[in-house]
């Protein structure tokens, strides 16, 4: 059986407690979320590559990259208020 701690234990993400911010303060600090997401992706694939020879996997985590990469893009984007 599980606990709430054991499940946070290994995360790699810090949570930022408080009171949440409106809903364009939030959209703001999705971006910065993304770039620690894919650096620890990044780390991930080279540990797959090296150590297990999970080629499969690392474009698993390739993709997710792309996709980490896209989604804080598009948030930056809508973050200029600029037609894209």
């Amino acid at each position: 059986m599980a606990t709430l701690a054991t499940l946070f234990e290994p995360t790699r993400l810090a949570e930022q407690p408080g009171r949440p911010p409106h809903a364009r303060g939030m959209i703001a600090r999705f971006p910065n979320n993304h770039e620690p997401i894919n650096w620890n992706l990044c780390l991930d694939l080279g540990t797959w590559a090296c150590k297990y020879g999970g080629m499969h996997t690392n474009n698993f985590l390739t993709g997710s990259m792309e996709k980490h990469e896209k989604a804080a893009w598009m948030m930056w984007a809508f973050l200029q208020d600029k037609p894209v």
